[in-house]
């Protein structure tokens, strides 16, 4: 359903460790939305306006972070006019916005920051005076996680409703190479529910942990009750949790 950009020369040099990526899939799944893809990419028109095209038409909503300030570097909205072939123009509204803010201290390059695709859509939420920029089916934030976080809780806002998803698991005793085959025809026969395995290395309560997704709340429990009679058969189960609404975890 979302894809997201990270953009930025300096968090692909490690100059700056990124924050907004790890933040947008933490509130996203909190919401129960789906992330199709994330992709972090530098500051470069060719391919910012490449990936804005690509995961455009892929995903129904893309969230993009970064280059939207006033420095040479900053080249994000250029890059989503070249993406949707929209001239640029200098947005009265925004203009306005910044010439308020700057006073007598106005550049011709803090300006620059007004000049968006003619495409462009200013959406208001909340009590903030500074409006996000939405072109087609894309969110352009900047990177500063300052401002960033405040915008992104506004562009949650703005989604439409997300459909209930549901979360079971299965801890097994034995890795995964002992199970993967059958994890495989379970897969096959029940489409609607997405299987997950992950192993855990020296760990002493269990040896890999099996997860199961979906927004087929019937789908998911007949596939839960049929591993949790193949992991009890084959002496495998260690612990299991039961179908709930999804609730995202860290370990």
């Amino acid at each position: 359903m979302i894809s997201l950009i990270i953009i930025g020369n300096e968090i692909l040099s490690a100059q700056i460790e990124d924050t907004n990526l790890k933040y947008m899939l933490r509130r996203l799944a909190e919401e129960g939305y789906a992330v199709d893809e994330a992709r972090i990419i530098g500051d470069d028109i060719g391919v910012i306006s490449a990936t804005i095209r690509a995961l455009s038409a892929q995903s129904r909503f893309v969230i993009s972070t970064g280059g939207v300030g006033p420095t040479h570097d900053d080249v994000t909205l250029e890059a989503y006019g070249a993406a949707f072939d929209s001239p640029m123009i200098l947005h009265p509204t925004l203009a306005d916005g910044i010439k308020g803010y700057y006073g007598d201290k106005l550049t011709p390059a803090a300006l620059r920051q007004a000049t968006v695709p003619e495409c462009t859509e200013l959406v208001r939420f909340g009590e903030t005076k500074w409006p996000i920029i939405k072109v087609k089916n894309c969110f352009v934030l900047p990177g500063l996680p300052e401002v960033f976080v405040r915008k992104f809780e506004g562009v949650v806002g703005l989604l439409p409703n997300s459909v209930q998803r549901y979360y079971a698991e299965l801890l097994s005793g034995v890795e995964e190479a002992q199970f993967a085959e059958a994890l495989t025809r379970y897969q096959e026969e029940f489409l609607e529910v997405e299987i997950g395995s992950y192993p855990r290395w020296n760990h002493h309560e269990y040896a890999a942990k099996i997860t199961l997704k979906s927004t087929n709340e019937t789908q998911l429990k007949e596939l839960y009750a049929a591993l949790l009679a193949f992991f009890k058969e084959q002496a495998h189960l260690v612990g299991s949790q039961e179908p709930a609404p999804y609730v995202p975890q860290q370990e």
